[in-house]
């Protein structure tokens, strides 16, 4: 799974701009997330989100991500 961001408007909004002028951002593996499959998601109300995978629990910033893995005290086996 990749994570994906798009903007200006996501979420169902209507917009009256043309395709060719909304961007994405996409992250995975290559990025800084520990692999690309996620087993869940959640937003806190500070607005980070938090990503399970296999590998640790993940929190994203809208920039760069910070691994909570078994280095951090969390189990190593999900």
């Amino acid at each position: 799974m990749l994570l994906r961001a798009w903007s200006p408007r996501s979420c169902g909004t209507r917009s009256r701009l043309a395709v060719t002028q909304l961007g994405h951002d996409v992250w995975t593996s290559a990025e800084g997330l520990p692999q690309d499959s996620i087993r869940a998601a959640a937003q806190t109300a500070d607005g980070y989100l938090w990503f399970a995978t296999t590998n640790g629990l993940v929190r994203f910033d809208g920039v760069s991500f910070t691994v909570f893995d078994s280095s951090h005290g969390l189990a190593s086996k999900w």
